[in-house]
């Protein structure tokens, strides 16, 4: 998992990158990008996929921490929607081109991207297959 977050950080803002190229130059440029992002994501996902199991054998852990993981990334795809179209906007309203603000999000997106697969290794860096996840106490929502 942790050999896919450069790759995957450098797809990203690849992918928002202008790079110069006309007509089937640009067409050739981005399905080769769009083949590096599909192969650098899997090698991320494939290993994210199963950390539960890794993690913990008990069918009831595994739930609660699926969906956390899946509350967290919502939140995530919610940032990484937003985010770098608030960034292009305030970019090219400082006189910044639409190129660079565009390779500013794809260097943004790429960087987070990147960065919250390394955090999720550092968190789990202690954490051995089959130890038990230490719980916390429940939120309580009533008061």
């Amino acid at each position: 998992m942790a050999i896919s977050a450069l790759p995957l950080g450098l797809s990203l803002f690849l992918m928002f990158s202008n790079v110069g190229l006309n007509g089937g130059g640009k067409v050739l440029y981005f399905i080769a990008i769009s083949l590096f992002f599909w192969l650098s994501f899997s090698f991320f996902y494939i290993p994210y996929s199963a950390l539960g199991a890794e993690l913990t054998s008990d069918y009831h852990e595994r739930t609660k921490l699926r969906n956390y993981a899946r509350i967290f990334s919502s939140f995530g795809n919610m940032g990484a929607t937003a985010a770098p179209l608030l960034l292009i906007s305030l970019l090219v309203g400082s006189g910044k081109t639409q190129q660079f603000s565009w390779s500013c999000a794809g260097l943004f997106v790429g960087f987070f991207s990147a960065a919250s697969i390394l955090a999720t290794l550092y968190l789990l860096r202690n954490q051995k297959p089959g130890d038990t996840i230490q719980e916390s106490s429940p939120i309580n929502i009533n008061g």
